[in-house]
């Protein structure tokens, strides 16, 4: 009998490992789905997974994901829940819940959501760039800051999870500086953590770089002899070429960009080229670094925005149609166009209708821009453009001033000014 008994529960053991192996063979193939952005064949496959395995909080936030991308948030919320329930420190769950919270306008309990996240685990990359976001839409995005400032100087970087709390909350900490247009701060605090990583030696170390993978879970094991800073490199290359973007110097965020790509080819570097060559109007570069980011990030909709910008540029009105309604078919239900955090899609939205000929919506969408960012001087540029357009030079060099008040380097604008200035004064001679 005592035979017997031990058989079946081997039985138990070999059937319990089957169904695990093959739930974690179905995520991996859901995984593979969702880096290619194919959202239902993941839904199918991470269905499996749960049904293999039940009790595997990561199949059921990973399920979760996959109705989160095609905005079925009710069901996403579901499975996060689930998630969460059987692993109260699943912050993946916790960080995705806040999001969805965020894109419905509930702040509060996204910040919430969000803050249980970062409590759990500060070390990884979903929480601290939302919590920043969400903070800035309900107005506490100085204390967000200063939370965050707390990790860095508590975080010993001499350690995987010190490491990455220290530079994580940095680019966090960027981020917020972006966002309430504080780009002199956003530069410094940049090119402080570039001199940091720069004193980084290669024969001694162990820094492991988090994956950037939003919303699940991806490992990788990296020796501790092996030193890979490229990812991190990039992303303040990034966030400092954005913030010399905006004040007008463009050769310097250039400079910056090209570096960033450098450090990692597939990065967001390419969407911040193609912006720059689009605002130098090289046409064809632009279309390039666009076309090679969307290609990479096939659901970003900013990203086809300002390659629908692009397209129309060289001629192809068509194709430019195509991009610009595929971005907005993109962002159905995803992007919460009265949250402020959104004015960068909404700057992408209201370039996309300038060029296409939809002044009149870009005018309203450009105006939307500039009171949830007063800083966006490219915004008050883009204004004056269609106003231009309209023969309404006064209200065109208005526009105009303020945008060199705000971005004094952009040599462009100024001459733009002189110029119209010129025009003007010429024609009260006549």
């Amino acid at each position: 009998m005592r035979n017997i008994f031990l058989h079946s529960l081997c039985l138990i053991l070999l059937i319990s490992y089957g169904c695990a192996t093959r739930g974690l063979q179905n995520n991996q193939a859901g995984l593979k789905y969702l880096n290619k952005s194919q959202f239902k064949e993941a839904e199918i496959e991470f269905k499996k997974a749960v049904d293999a395995n039940p009790s595997d909080a990561n199949f059921q936030n990973n399920l979760g994901v996959a109705f989160h991308e095609q905005g079925n948030f009710d069901e996403a919320v579901i499975q996060y829940n689930k998630a969460v329930k059987l692993d109260d420190n699943n912050h993946w769950a916790y960080c995705n819940l806040g999001k969805i919270h965020h894109i419905k306008g509930d702040l509060n309990n996204s910040f919430e959501e969000l803050k249980k996240a970062l409590n759990i685990s500060p070390q990884t990359n979903c929480p601290q760039t939302e919590l920043i976001s969400t903070s800035h839409d309900i107005g506490t995005i100085d204390k967000a800051i200063e939370d965050l400032e707390q990790i860095i100087k508590e975080s010993k970087p001499n350690n995987v999870d010190g490491i990455n709390k220290f530079f994580l909350s940095n680019q966090a900490i960027i981020h917020g500086y972006i966002l309430q247009g504080k780009y002199d701060e956003a530069i410094k605090r940049s090119s402080e953590n570039i001199d940091i990583l720069s004193k980084v030696k290669t024969e001694s170390g162990g820094y492991v770089i988090p994956i950037i993978t939003p919303f699940f879970i991806s490992v990788t094991t990296v020796p501790k002899t092996q030193i890979n800073i490229d990812p991190i490199y990039d992303s303040f290359y990034n966030y400092r070429g954005i913030a010399y973007f905006r004040k007008g110097d463009f050769q310097s965020a250039l400079s910056d960009f090209k570096k960033a790509i450098e450090k990692a080819p597939n990065s967001f570097g390419n969407f911040n080229l193609g912006r720059y060559y689009l605002e130098e109007d090289n046409k064809m570069e632009a279309i390039f670094y666009l076309r090679k980011f969307i290609e990479d990030r096939p659901v970003h909709s900013l990203g086809r925005f300002n390659y629908s910008v692009a397209l129309k540029r060289i001629g192809d009105s068509l194709k430019a149609d195509e991009e610009f309604q595929k971005a907005m078919e993109l962002s159905k239900n995803k992007v919460n166009t009265t949250l402020k955090s959104k004015y960068e899609w909404l700057e992408g939205l209201g370039f996309a209708q300038q060029t296409l000929g939809q002044h009149d919506a870009a005018i309203s969408t450009y105006e939307k821009v500039i009171a949830f960012s007063p800083n966006s001087g490219w915004a008050y540029r883009k204004l004056a453009e269609i106003y231009l357009i309209k023969n309404n030079k006064e209200k065109a060099l208005s526009l105009l001033r303020r945008a060199v008040d705000l971005m004094p380097q952009d040599l462009r604008t100024i001459k733009l000014i002189e110029s119209l200035q010129t025009t003007t004064a010429n024609q009260s001679l006549q």
